[in-house]
Order: structure tokens, then C-alpha cells, then sequence
């Protein structure tokens, strides 16, 4: 199990990512065709890279 908040984890891409490419962050956001939030499923992503770089 991670010692990462995933709400923290959430926050801290959302704001990394909108620094480096805003529209990437607004297509991560609000994805064109579905209108989905994609950040919850990268944030898993994240946590589970970050697990397995131990």
C-alpha cells in the first residue's frame, strides 16, 4: 500500500502539468470527446510508478 494521498497526488499533477502545458491540462481535465476528468486515472498511474521505482 502507498504512502501517497491521492488527493495530494491529484492536486500536485493538476498544478504541475497546467505549469508546464496548460491545454494538456485542459484535455486531461475535460477530455474532448467524453468530457471526462482523465487526472483520477493518472494519478493511479502515478502512485503505482512511484510504488514500483523502490
Amino acid at each position: 500500500m502507498s504512502n501517497l494521498d491521492p488527493a495530494r497526488v491529484d492536486r500536485a499533477l493538476r498544478l504541475l502539468i497546467s505549469d508546464i502545458d496548460y491545454d494538456t491540462h485542459k484535455s486531461l481535465e475535460n477530455d474532448e470527446e467524453t468530457g471526462e476528468d482523465s487526472y483520477p486515472e493518472l494519478v493511479q498511474d502515478f502512485i503505482i510508478s512511484y510504488e514500483k521505482s523502490n
